[in-house]
């Protein structure tokens, strides 16, 4: 009696684990801090890496075809590149985007919350957004008119290292550290492949 009543429990705690794991750990989230979070496509059958440019479905790109180089995480002061940051937010990393004439503090404050996390999280200007703001996950988006801090909060703890990602077991370390300049910045293209540059050389 003993035994199977072990067994029953042991049984019992897998069933539960099976079932967060399939329903509750994937389940969709509709809204944080009141904002409607967004659902996009992954685009799945498609090949994964590819050279060059991608043309994405959404501003800024959330899933998809991308460089097969991911960018690290952390603070950025230019752009960066469509491929590879669809390629960070695969390994489970959420973005916090802005126009790069929102005010000042606002990206200041972004940056202090970005820089209090020690991995999966990043920030970066980018242009000719729907809205001020964007935060991005893989498949998923909130915009926001203005900075709420509850919402980038939420977001953050909802979709780093989790959500839809595929490879949300990816390291991704806060190692950029380049405060935003508001002075113009170059047009960006893809960073090229370890195989390209080896190329080149």
């Amino acid at each position: 009696m003993r035994e199977r009543a072990i067994r029953w429990v042991a049984i019992s705690g897998l069933v539960a684990v099976a079932f967060w794991f399939f329903f509750v750990r994937t389940k969709p989230v509709n809204e944080i801090a009141g904002h409607e979070v967004l659902h996009f496509s992954t685009n799945r059958g498609q090949p994964t890496h590819v050279e060059g440019s991608v043309s994405y479905p959404m501003t800024p790109p959330v899933s998809g075809q991308h460089a097969p180089q991911p960018t690290p995480c952390g603070i950025f002061g230019e752009q960066i590149p469509n491929e590879n940051l669809v390629h960070t937010l695969e390994h489970g990393a959420v973005g916090v985007l802005y126009e790069p004439d929102l005010d000042p503090a606002a990206i200041k404050d972004i940056e202090g919350i970005v820089g209090s996390f020690e991995s999966h999280v990043f920030s970066a200007p980018y242009p000719d957004m729907e809205t001020p703001i964007s935060l991005v996950a893989w498949a998923n988006m909130i915009r926001l008119d203005s900075l709420d801090r509850d919402a980038v909060t939420g977001f953050i703890d909802a979709f780093r290292q989790g959500g839809q990602a595929p490879e949300a077991f990816q390291e991704c370390p806060g190692d950029a550290d380049q405060p935003f300049d508001p002075s113009p910045s170059p047009t960006v293209s893809p960073e090229p492949s370890p195989r390209e540059s080896k190329k080149k050389k």
